[in-house]
């Protein structure tokens, strides 16, 4: 049962454990396991906070899973010593549950033109193919992107192409 791992784990990895003095989390979702360490061994979380899972669970109708992870998060968010968000949107989540704004790092997601630039290329038609891999989920904010790129005065230019799977498939 993944639920029950979430307790186990600390002491399952007890000795790993007992050596680190900081749990990094890519997502706020394996906090449980986290906080049980931070308690038993005294070690500091800094956390990716990505989005409210409890409001993502809710819009996919997981009315009781959102209930209970919104408790969980209301419980935790107060025991991660550093956050990484992407976006000012999540800052101010975080901020409006009380996390100090000392504690919240803003590191927005974005690309280096200069150390990525588009390579001299010959394309079909002058068409701008755009390729999104990963999960299909509202999270990803896909609906965003297609807003994004039909606001563009080059839209008819774009051939957009995703591949992955989740519940925006299709």
């Amino acid at each position: 049962n993944p639920y029950l791992y979430n307790f186990l784990l600390p002491s399952a990895h007890e000795d790993i454990l007992k050596k680190c003095q900081v749990i990094r989390l890519m997502q706020f979702t394996p906090i449980i396991p986290a906080v049980i360490a931070k308690w038993k061994f005294k070690i500091k979380i800094i956390a990716t906070y990505g989005f409210p899972y409890g409001t993502s669970l809710a819009t996919k109708g997981r009315h009781l899973k959102a209930a209970l992870w919104r408790i969980v998060e209301k419980l935790t968010l107060k025991k991660t010593d550093k956050f990484i968000v992407t976006s000012q949107k999540n800052m101010d989540f975080l901020l409006k549950n009380s996390v100090a704004a000392e504690k919240i790092h803003l590191s927005p997601n974005g690309v280096d033109i200069g150390v990525f630039c588009p390579l001299e290329h010959k394309n079909h038609n002058g068409t701008i193919q755009l390729l999104f891999v990963g999960r299909l989920g509202v999270e990803k904010n896909i609906e965003n992107l297609s807003r994004a790129l039909a606001m563009s005065k080059y839209k008819d230019k774009f051939k957009m192409t995703f591949i992955g799977s989740g519940e925006l498939q299709n």
